[in-house]
């Protein structure tokens, strides 16, 4: 079930060249996911530093495959990607046979959870009864729109100082765990977080929250923040 979750992790974190036969590269915070995938399918591993207004705030690390071991990856990952499933075709002409899948509840699981390790969030929000939230954003419409009406949400867009619109969709509680209990046992870079949120107490809808549940999600929120 890796190559459903790694399309979606492509479709947030990758970008596709033309140059070398076709390259792939992925970019992320978390040193584990571009290891795995160094190790995994070869290329090369590189890390860099972000920087704010000249301060260095995080490593950031990227895996790259070009030629023959980009061609594998695509193999694979086509029937699968939803963004940049067009991008492939032009890059991989070879591989335009290949059609997107219908993806089996299992599949689709997993392509979101790698969606989410590229371009999602988890976490308690500082409120007075500390909400839990998952939230996806992307500029691109149709998968987080897809997302979202899978679990019955709607759909947010601001635009960037880029001019660019980017869309996103919040979960908050009761749907926050539903879909983190889907995608849980296919995360990778957010496992930790979405282990610490299944654990949030809930309360009775229409009922005051006791002190007791206050308290434990505030665990939580700590919990999810420690390590960050």
């Amino acid at each position: 079930m890796f190559y459903p979750y790694l399309a979606g992790l492509i479709d947030g974190d990758g970008c596709f060249y033309k140059e070398h036969g076709g390259r792939i590269r992925i970019g992320n915070l978390h040193r584990g996911i571009i290891k795995l995938l160094h190790k995994k399918f070869g290329g090369s591993f590189c890390k860099s530093k972000t920087t704010y207004k000249g301060k260095i705030l995080n490593n950031f690390y990227y895996w790259m495959v070009c030629a023959k071991e980009a061609e594998f990856v695509i193999e694979k990952v086509m029937p699968f990607l939803q963004e940049k499933y067009i991008e492939a075709q032009y890059i991989w002409p070879q591989y335009n046979w290949i059609e997107q899948k219908n993806m089996t509840e299992r599949e689709w699981h997993s392509y979101i959870a790698g969606f989410v390790d590229a371009e999602g969030s988890i976490y308690v929000a500082n409120t007075d009864t500390y909400k839990l939230f998952v939230t996806i954003s992307n500029t691109y419409e149709p998968i987080i729109e897809k997302i979202a009406s899978y679990y019955e949400e709607s759909v947010y867009d601001r635009e960037l100082k880029s001019k660019k619109i980017i869309y996103k969709v919040s979960f908050i509680n009761q749907k926050a765990k539903r879909i983190l209990k889907d995608i849980e046992p296919f995360l990778i870079v957010k496992k930790r977080e979405a282990r610490y949120a299944l654990q949030f107490p809930l309360g009775r809808s229409g009922k005051k929250l006791s002190d007791k549940i206050l308290e434990k999600r505030k665990q939580i929120k700590n919990l999810i923040n420690k390590g960050r």
